[in-house]
């Protein structure tokens, strides 16, 4: 079950998610993203705590969207419910499933090396770390908020490791254990939007030689939601 607050809309009931052939990928428009500063493994952190990614890619001509492909339609729409409308880097970001024309492919092409001035405008993130979400165990995916829920964590990471990995993030405002040898965490910042920053940046970095992975939880640790 997933708890997917108040998004705002972008489509229609005929804007319906686009399947590839001979696959079940969906891909999403992501809009609204800040020129030159939001890369591909921003938008593959943030949007792993809804979906499996496969690819981003930013495009080209309009730096300021990217295409995002997921595992499957259940997971676009999930992704789309909680993440349109927020905010990303300063700008508010407008999510919505991507809608080829004629018998354009939907899925998007391998990244090819090198790129714009060396700039890689297209990741692929099939590997185990970016597929959390499996069919035998689903996952509860809350809308962002200002609880960041830290997972993946190794045996006796303490409540200063925590803090020293988030360092620069943003104020936090309470810290909570959820596991007897330090695996779960619960940290919550000063704003949602810091939260949805931090977790677009850190998501998949490395803690203790393990990958931490980053999502929202429902309930603030010493103190209340936090605004916008």
């Amino acid at each position: 079950a997933m708890n997917g607050g108040g998004a705002m809309g972008m489509g229609g009931a005929g804007n319906q998610p686009i399947q590839g052939a001979g696959g079940n990928a969906c891909v999403l428009m992501v809009r609204g993203l800040v020129e030159g500063h939001t890369k591909p493994i921003h938008l593959a952190n943030l949007f792993a705590v809804y979906a499996n990614v496969e690819r981003v890619k930013v495009l080209f001509h309009k730096r300021d969207q990217a295409l995002v492909q997921v595992e499957n339609m259940q997971q676009g729409t999930n992704a789309k419910t909680n993440l349109n409308g927020c905010d990303l880097f300063g700008k508010k970001i407008m999510v919505d499933f991507f809608r080829t024309q004629g018998q354009q492919s939907s899925f998007i092409p391998p990244p090819q090396q090198g790129g714009a001035g060396g700039e890689q405008l297209t990741q692929d993130f099939t590997d185990q770390s970016y597929r959390r979400h499996k069919p035998d165990k689903a996952l509860r995916a809350f809308t962002p908020s200002n609880t960041v829920h830290v997972a993946n964590c190794p045996d006796g990471t303490s409540e200063q490791n925590i803090r020293d990995f988030f360092v620069g993030c943003g104020d936090i405002l309470g810290v909570r254990s959820f596991h007897e040898k330090g695996h779960q965490w619960a940290v919550t910042f000063g704003s949602v939007n810091t939260a949805v920053e931090t977790v677009a940046v850190k998501g998949g970095s490395v803690l203790g030689g393990r990958p931490v992975r980053l999502g929202f939880s429902s309930s603030a640790v010493g103190g209340g939601f936090g605004g916008a």
